[in-house]
Formats: structure tokens, sequence, C-alpha cells
């Protein structure tokens, strides 16, 4: 990492990070796998609190990516928000907690951080190198979040081919 978060990555690090995300899925794959691991919690949590019914809110949104991938071709996209109007019951959290880190483990989210973990009040993030995350938090409501993290478009990928000029016929 960068010893400065606002430090421009230097031409090796940079090399070194467009080698990393030609490594991972692409930036499509990923918000596919995203959206599957976002909405298999929701279901998951419906299963130990009937009647919990999720909701997609908030417009996707994109960008380029910061920090050692600012200077590669990556972008990520941040997800609409997965909601559910009641909160996750403090006896099911751990069960939740366990399933979310599962999912999130799939889509390369292995690290994780807890903001709160109280009575009432729950909210994880599992995390990667790239700024893949799942957001889970429970308060009054529930909410799950995510990103992309940093990912090559697939138009980006290596062996990626490069869009063909129409094809006129000879008169």
């Amino acid at each position: 990492m960068l010893d400065d978060p606002y430090e421009k990555p230097s031409p090796a690090v940079t090399a070194d990070s467009a080698a990393v995300l030609e490594s991972l899925p692409s930036l499509e794959d990923t918000e596919v796998q995203i959206a599957s691991a976002v909405e298999q919690i929701g279901a998951y949590v419906a299963t130990l609190v009937p009647g919990m019914e999720w909701t997609w809110i908030r417009d996707r949104r994109g960008g380029g990516c910061l920090g050692r991938y600012e200077d590669t071709d990556g972008k990520l996209v941040y997800s609409k928000n997965y909601v559910s109007p009641g909160p996750i019951p403090d006896a099911v959290w751990p069960a939740v907690f366990e399933q979310a880190r599962t999912l999130a483990a799939a889509v390369g989210a292995t690290e994780y951080q807890t903001f709160h973990d109280n009575p009432g009040n729950h909210e994880v993030r599992f995390y990667s190198p790239e700024a893949t995350f799942i957001t889970v938090g429970s308060l009054t409501a529930s909410v799950i979040s995510s990103s992309t993290g940093c990912r090559l478009p697939q138009a980006k990928m290596p062996g990626a081919q490069a869009p063909q000029p129409p094809v006129t016929p000879n008169p």
C-alpha cells in the first residue's frame, strides 16, 4: 500500500496493480457476483426472520479507482443498497454474520471490520485489498451495501477484442 493515500503511485506500483487487476474477474462479472451475494444474504436473513422483505434503493454509481490503482484502467461500481424496514434481531445476528462472511469471501472480500456490535446495533464490512466490499448493518432498519472494488472493464481485460469497424460491402 501507499504510505500517503494522496501520493501518486510510482510506475512500478501502477504496473504491479495493473497485473493484479488482470488476474481478477472483470468489472461486469464482479458486479453480477456482488449483486448475487447481496441478494443471497438478504434471502438468508428472510429465512431466519419470517416476513422480512428486501428492496433495492439508491442509484448505482461508478467511478475510477484510487490509491495504488488510480493510474490503471480499473473502474469500480457502488451498487444500489439492499434494504429492509426491520432490524436483524440480535438472536440471529451471529448466523447472519457467518453467512455474510462466507458469501463475501466468495467474491474476494475476505477481511472484515466491525463498526458496531452492540444489542440492537450491528454493522460489519467485509472487504478486499482492491476495495471490494459488502457491508451489512442493522439498527432500526437493515441495509446491505456493496462495491465491486477496482476491476478492469471487460473491454480492458487481457485478450479482449478491440471493436472492429463496420464492414462496408463493395459496390
